[in-house]
């Protein structure tokens, strides 16, 4: 191979301090502005924050000292004979490799802990509006007549709220059934389990009782779908520590 002169040397080494450079503007932005928003919000106790922060930890060990080594390499390389810098020009280059693939193994690990944890929230959050209505719902014999009507209609739409979400949490369970890997996996146990517990029918059955005005036959099926939501967020919570 043409050995490679010394000024091709100097601008690799540039380019991989410039590398170094944009590494730590990932760590001090991206990253940064991520945890940012959650404190702001008061989230500091969800598993995702510290998962953000063990991957801005992971980055920064990176830029430290992966990036570091291949600076030194293409340094060392400039003050070799002309005949040896191709080696150590390889040598660097793998070195380049490595740091890239472990980026982006540390990205996709992100990635998935931040829609594992996507997929968590919108069950507690499904659990805690289902649980509402339940509630509500248990309460309306005990109202008067007048208030009962106005409140069962509410109860109705709030329902209808209910079978939205999970509707959509289905399908976020779907897709990321794609991604492969522990994520997927617990995509398909938490579709299989809701399927045997039939929580879409329940789910459908909840609010065709409250629109005919049978609360107790209208709370079973509340049951049934908080019983399915809270088999499905153990999954989720499974895999978030798994992960």
């Amino acid at each position: 191979a043409q050995s490679i002169e010394s000024d091709t040397l100097r601008r690799k080494q540039e380019d991989q301090q410039r590398a170094r450079t944009m590494t730590r503007e990932l760590v001090g932005s991206v990253l940064e502005i991520q945890l940012r928003q959650l404190e702001d919000n008061g989230l500091e106790d969800m598993p995702v924050y510290a998962d953000i922060q063990l991957m801005r930890k992971n980055l920064a060990t990176l830029v430290d000292a992966e990036m570091v080594k291949v600076v030194e390499l293409l340094a060392d390389a400039q003050r070799l004979p002309a005949a040896e810098r191709q080696e150590m020009f390889v040598e660097a280059r793998k070195q380049i490799r490595t740091v890239v693939v472990r980026l982006t193994a540390e990205r996709q690990s992100l990635l998935r802990r931040l829609r594992i944890a996507e997929l968590a929230e919108q069950a507690r959050r499904l659990i805690g509006i289902q649980n509402g209505v339940r509630t509500v719902t248990v309460s309306i014999p005990e109202e008067a007549k007048l208030r009962q009507e106005s409140l069962l209609l509410k109860t109705q739409e709030d329902q209808r709220d209910v079978k939205e979400l999970f509707l959509h949490l289905v399908q976020t369970l779907d897709d990321v059934r794609q991604w492969g890997g522990p994520v997927a996996d617990a995509s398909t146990e938490g579709l299989r389990l809701l399927k045997a517990a039939d929580v879409g029918r329940h789910v459908d059955q909840a609010e065709a009782e409250l629109v005919a005005a049978q609360t107790p036959k209208a709370i079973e099926h509340q049951d049934s779908v908080l019983k399915g939501l809270r088999d499905l967020l153990k999954v989720l919570e499974r895999t978030q520590g798994a992960i």
